[in-house]
């Protein structure tokens, strides 16, 4: 994937209320993010997260929101449960989450989930430098993201 569109790319599994980071591709552009294996990030604020978020229970999705304390990382990180849950919808609705510099300044990120069979497995994501994040390259990036999680997923069996 990051060879196909030269961006950073990763894949992540829920930790608990985190998710890590557990493979990573880097970009070989001058200016890209780096993602480090076991690497962690809050569900409410990176788009590997939200993907989680949309996956879970709706038992386990209404006690997650009963004990979380949306935690500012950047200016633009959700602080509102409302906004989370109209995001949460929309993700579920459309298959693909964003985090808009809401975890590091300056990176915009698009993450999809990948499925073993019905069976949620992980994240698949794409982060890059907000500059280059353009409408164009965001159908780019879901076309890009949707492939392959279906290749992963073909490949889990």
């Amino acid at each position: 994937l990051s060879s196909e569109i030269n961006e950073t790319c990763g894949f992540y599994v829920r930790v608990g209320d985190a998710v890590e980071v557990v493979a990573s591709a880097i970009s070989t552009h001058a200016l890209s993010y780096t993602m480090k294996i076991g690497a962690r990030a809050p569900l409410y604020a990176v788009s590997a997260g939200k993907i989680v978020l949309a996956n879970l229970k709706p038992v386990d999705w209404k006690e997650y929101l009963a004990r979380v304390v949306l935690v500012s990382a950047t200016p633009q990180t959700i602080r509102s449960k409302v906004r989370l849950k109209q995001e949460i919808e929309t993700i579920k609705a459309t298959g693909f989450a964003y985090s808009h510099e809401e975890f590091s300044a300056g990176i915009t990120a698009v993450a999809t989930a990948v499925r073993r069979n019905t069976t949620f497995v992980g994240a698949l994501n794409i982060a890059v430098p907000s500059v280059r994040f353009t409408p164009n390259r965001d159908g780019e990036f879901r076309e890009a993201l949707r492939v392959n999680a279906q290749a992963i997923a073909a490949a889990l069996g």
